[in-house]
């Protein structure tokens, strides 16, 4: 056997016109993607945390305390 080693490539009509993509926009996309999506978890913690306040405020009981009296007389 000899020391060259064959090169394997997927090949089709029209490959070489193809767009070259650039990969440093397409980590900028996906980077940019996972701060939305950090930021979206972080706004449904907030509203799951206010909701679960609100309902604990909902079932809390409300009491009559009489604060002060006042007494008057006719004469």
């Amino acid at each position: 056997m000899s020391g060259n080693k064959q090169k394997l490539e997927l090949t089709w009509i029209g490959k070489e016109d193809r767009p070259k993509l650039e990969t440093r926009i397409l980590v900028k996309d996906a980077e940019r993607r996972r701060s939305l999506f950090d930021t979206q978890d972080e706004i449904d913690g907030q509203r799951e945390r206010l909701i679960g306040e609100i309902e604990g405020k909902l079932r809390q009981g409300s009491t009559l305390k009489p604060l002060f009296n006042v007494r008057w007389n006719l004469e």
